[in-house]
């Protein structure tokens, strides 16, 4: 459960295949995905969320996976499920200006936000160092 008050929020742009998004995200610690063949934490985001990054063909049904996506398996409320996942060509978070090092899995339930793992690698000076973030408001240019 992700209490609004407690959680700690962003504003991410997504770069992928020539196309950008941005779409808000928040912290959910429960979140310990991680892409199964890279290692990397795997941010979730609903198929509405991010649909102008993806192939007008997309279908998030894993029989229906893409060529350069892969499954992620994620435990929900509901059970085992299997979300298709891209590396993004980038992640930057606006707020802070600073790179982040992520999968993208992709929910067919609709979230409001962006799940942001608990923990995420973010691009300093040539290396990667894990962060979390810090807890501020979204910026009112982004909070519709």
């Amino acid at each position: 459960c992700i209490r609004k008050k407690e959680a700690e929020w962003t504003v991410l742009d997504i770069s992928f295949r020539g196309k950008n998004c941005c779409l808000r995200a928040i912290r959910d610690t429960g979140n310990s995905l991680s892409h199964p063949a890279l290692g990397l934490p795997v941010i979730v985001c609903s198929v509405s969320s991010i649909r102008c990054l993806l192939p007008e063909n997309f279908d998030p049904a894993p029989e229906k996976l893409l060529p350069g996506f892969t499954l992620v398996s994620a435990r929900t409320v509901k059970g085992m499920v299997l979300l298709p996942c891209f590396v993004p060509d980038r992640i930057r978070d606006i707020r802070s200006g600073r790179e982040i090092y992520a999968c993208v899995a992709v929910s067919p339930t609709v979230l409001k936000w962006g799940l942001l793992p608990g923990c995420i690698q973010v691009k300093e000076e040539r290396t990667w160092k894990r962060t979390v973030f810090s807890q501020k408001e979204i910026p009112p240019s982004v909070n519709g």
